[in-house]
């Protein structure tokens, strides 16, 4: 029984060591960002999830590549897709605007441009990207519904690391409940890409 227990415990171990070792791979890549530095939120508030790294995404990308090949394309060179919906209550709106604000500080007084900025009757998204070697690696979207009424609104943070193609990055979109990404695409198609200050 002892000798059982103990080849448990080293499994566990090894797993955690792998786990905490995939963590730091994509931590440590230019284009990832820490969302919960600037703001933290309850788990009862957390709507939607998305959280898929470099295994699960090369094995996504041979799946697909039998009937999407551009959608294949664009996940065989990601290392993390992250995106987490929370739900916002009107009294914290006002709250969060300032946390976003501190995000858009901290991105672009860290080399990240700013490639859309709406605001529109309370809604307000911003999408940004990391360049390294005039390649782009990383993808960052924030964004907000505003609540209205009784209704609760939603924030929204996407993280993408990886080679990342601006022109097919809309494909994942609709595949794995990415929001906003389709701004991206039809600011491709019409050459608007400057940073926006």
């Amino acid at each position: 029984m002892k000798k059982v227990i103990f080849n448990i415990m080293l499994v566990i171990f090894f797993a955690s060591a792998v786990t905490l070792s995939a963590q730091k791979d994509y931590k440590s890549k230019p284009g990832y960002f820490n969302f919960e530095k600037f703001a933290s939120h309850s788990e009862d508030d957390l709507m939607t999830e998305v959280f898929l790294e470099s295994k699960l995404l090369k094995m996504a990308a041979k799946v697909t590549g039998e009937k999407e090949q551009d959608l294949s394309d664009v996940i065989a060179g990601l290392e993390l897709i992250s995106v987490r919906i929370y739900s916002v209550k009107a009294d914290d709106t006002k709250g969060y605007y300032g946390k976003i604000e501190s995000m858009d500080k901290d991105l672009k007084s860290n080399d990240w441009d700013r490639i859309v900025m709406t605001r529109d009757d309370g809604d307000y998204a911003n999408v940004y990207v990391k360049t390294k070697d005039d390649l782009i690696v990383g993808l960052v979207v924030v964004a907000m519904d505003d609540a209205s009424g009784s209704n609760e609104g939603e924030i929204v943070y996407v993280n993408i690391v990886g080679d990342i193609d601006l022109s097919k990055i809309g494909k994942l979109s609709s595949r794995f409940d990415i929001p906003n990404l389709d701004k991206v695409d039809r600011r491709h198609d019409n050459h608007e890409y400057k940073d926006e200050k």
